[in-house]
């Protein structure tokens, strides 16, 4: 006598894994099959279900108990705060735009979202990633141009693209990475280094409370790398402790060859901080290296 059974086999691509699972196993009978990933965000997952039920409830009650999502735009969003405030049932879109671009341009859907990244087109709207990494927008939403500058108009619309200045990554299904200024990229020895990949890294140091990552120049590779911080409160700067926490993620070339401790920094009306004009100060004397 031979037995011979059916089995359905679901592939889920994308795969959050716990809600997902326990969804499933309601509805029939599966074994399931996952790798060491796998099983570690459905740990994660749960995790975070248990505080919920003990913390993070308490903190939705914070905002009225009827918050659907916050946005977030302006600057790069931290990738652990976005999973915090999601394991809170908080969930928070990034978006990217310029006001050339009428604001938003690429964003995150509720129902459509990857944390790390600003999103997806937005509708009607067109994007690609040049060679050199820019993002380059097309759509109905972009200005016809500045006021009374036709030259800085022609500068930026060219061909109907919008070149923004921002360097940009794209994965396969759209999803947009910013990873900084095309101009703040650094240029070290013919190598392209995103100052944003070093900060966001420093500023997951308990130590430093905000970073600013800026290319000096230097007649030998062209620029070296330096690194402008704030102490976190009741922290110190340790520059050999930091130094020694970034050479275990980064390769040598990324590591800061200088490092400033700040009080404050200089900033634009939105309050960000303006790199060129930490660059200025210490072409002028005003920094001294730790």
């Amino acid at each position: 006598i031979r037995a011979f059974s059916v089995t359905k086999l679901v592939w889920v691509k994308d795969f959050q894994p716990f809600p997902e699972m326990v969804a499933m196993l309601k509805r029939e009978n599966f074994f399931v099959e996952g790798t060491e990933h796998f099983y570690y965000s459905m740990l994660k997952d749960m995790a975070c279900l248990l505080a919920n039920k003990l913390v993070f409830s308490k903190l939705k009650e914070r905002f009225g108990g009827r918050i659907k999502y916050f946005v977030s735009g302006g600057a790069p969003l931290s990738k652990e705060i976005a999973e915090f405030f999601h394991a809170a049932d908080v969930l928070i879109l990034e978006g990217y735009g310029l006001t050339e671009s009428s604001a938003a341009s690429v964003v995150n859907h509720p129902k459509a979202y990857r944390f790390g990244s600003v999103g997806q087109a937005a509708p009607g709207v067109e994007i690609k990633i040049a060679e050199d990494g820019e993002i380059l927008v097309q759509g109905e939403l972009l200005m016809d141009g500045y006021w009374n500058n036709p030259d800085a108009t022609a500068e930026v619309l060219v061909d109907g693209w919008l070149h923004t200045g921002d360097l940009c990554s794209m994965d396969e299904r759209g999803y947009c990475t910013v990873e900084g200024r095309l101009k703040d990229m650094i240029i070290r020895g013919g190598e392209n280094i995103y100052p944003r990949e070093i900060e966001e890294l420093l500023f997951k140091h308990p130590a430093v409370g905000e970073v600013a990552v800026v290319g000096l120049p230097s007649e030998r590779l062209g620029e070296e790398i330096a690194a402008f911080l704030r102490a976190a409160p009741d922290e110190a700067i340790d520059k050999d402790a930091l130094f020694a926490y970034l050479r275990e993620h980064l390769s040598p070339q990324k590591t800061p060859r200088y490092w400033f401790e700040v009080e404050e920094y200089p900033l634009t009306g939105s309050g960000k901080i303006q790199k060129f004009e930490l660059r200025q100060q210490w072409q002028e004397g005003l920094h001294q290296e730790i």
